[in-house]
């Protein structure tokens, strides 16, 4: 029997139309571009792969003999295939968001100026939660807050719930669209506990039927998952648990890490 590959998705153009820092680790750019009316409407709190080649720069031929190009994934935070607008939050790493110790991704978003443009990959989808479920937890850091953004403001009026979410200082916290019934606990890099160690504290209601959305830095994900699994029994489609990046290594490296955790969760299953 022959298999047919099912043919990659072609990269598609965007145009930046804005760049803004909108906290003091945090960048915003707008993008435009025709190539946006094709995403589907479910392509919101998804993901795009940025394309940029070894220089770092994102000059790209979208040709079978070219190197392949470094990707990096961020999330979907706003999108109007309409009017063909793209919005994605960038953060900054590094000492007070400092070009030069960004990375790729980063130290690009701060240096780059409308009317500049680079090819995407995807877009990819936010992956569903169990809405009926009694009780909401989430727990995420700043390089998914445009994720548990999207997921917060999809929550039915009535949800009840805890967020607990990581950023870099006070002043980059945001403004969140969620239920009334949704606690939201800020959590700071720089302050004396760990996102993790948080979450550990909450004091959930006894006996509830849970849905528990995890994004954050693997180290602090594998704590959280280990908290949860060790004193909560949830069926698989009430849980979400992933690492947006690891601590000290690439995004490349970051893979390698997470493919060794999910063939070592699927030997203990």
């Amino acid at each position: 029997m022959i298999v047919k590959k099912k043919p990659a998705m072609k990269p598609k153009r965007l145009i930046v139309e804005r760049s803004e820092r909108v906290t003091p680790y945090m960048q915003r750019i707008t993008f435009s571009g025709e190539d946006i009316r094709q995403f589907p409407a479910e392509s919101l709190g998804g993901y795009v792969k940025f394309m940029f080649n070894d220089g770092g720069g994102t000059h790209i031929e979208i040709r079978d003999d070219m190197p392949r190009p470094t990707l990096r994934t961020y999330t979907i935070k706003a999108l109007d295939t309409d009017k063909a607008r793209l919005v994605v939050d960038f953060v900054c790493h590094g000492d007070g968001g400092n070009v030069e110790t960004s990375g790729v991704a980063g130290s690009w978003a701060m240096r780059v100026k409308p009317g500049e443009s680079l090819f995407v990959g995807g877009p990819g989808v936010l992956q569903p939660i169990n809405m009926d479920t009694d009780f909401k937890v989430f727990a995420a850091d700043m390089t998914a807050l445009p994720a548990v953004s999207v997921q917060l403001s999809k929550l039915a009026p009535e949800t009840k719930g805890i967020a607990v979410i990581e950023v870099a200082t006070k002043a980059d916290v945001q403004p969140l669209v969620s239920p009334e019934g949704v606690q939201i606990v800020w959590v700071f890099a720089d302050g004396e506990h760990a996102l993790s160690e948080v979450v550990r504290d909450q004091v959930l209601p006894e006996n509830p039927s849970l849905t528990v959305w995890c994004a954050c830095e693997f180290n602090q994900m594998r704590a959280i998952r280990r908290f949860i699994t060790d004193n909560y029994t949830l069926p698989r489609e009430n849980t979400y648990f992933s690492s947006y990046w690891k601590e000290g290594v690439t995004e490349d490296g970051h893979k390698v890490f997470k493919r060794e955790d999910a063939e070592s969760l699927k030997a203990q299953s």
